[in-house]
């Protein structure tokens, strides 16, 4: 089996979403305010999901500096994304305490 060079990876993503086959939705998951945790898993509803459905999820960008939890200074270790009929659930696991919400983008396919 052959590995793809890098640049056709990005080459064949960067078409994906400039075709306009994919969409993009927003989700926060509301981390408890308080001392932090390290580990946050929330379900998120969306009717689109199916449980056979692949779910792809990555840390939206900030909108501007007031983010509280703006993803270039959160420490994430791990993100994941379960597909759930109606909807999927969302896990985060961090690297140090970490509270309040955490803004996502993710795709359904």
């Amino acid at each position: 089996m052959a590995i793809p060079a890098l640049s056709d990876v990005v080459r064949s993503g960067a078409s994906a979403f400039a075709g306009g086959g994919v969409v993009v939705s927003s989700a926060t998951l509301n981390v408890p305010v308080g001392a932090g945790v390290l580990e946050w898993s929330e379900t998120i509803t969306d009717a689109s999901v199916l449980v056979t459905s692949r779910v792809h999820a990555w840390l939206a960008p900030s909108t501007d500096d007031t983010d509280e939890n703006d993803p270039e200074l959160l420490d994430v270790m791990a993100l994941w994304a379960s597909a759930l009929a109606g909807g999927f659930t969302a896990g985060l696991t961090f690297s140090q305490p970490c509270s309040g919400p955490i803004r996502l983008h993710y795709t359904v396919t």
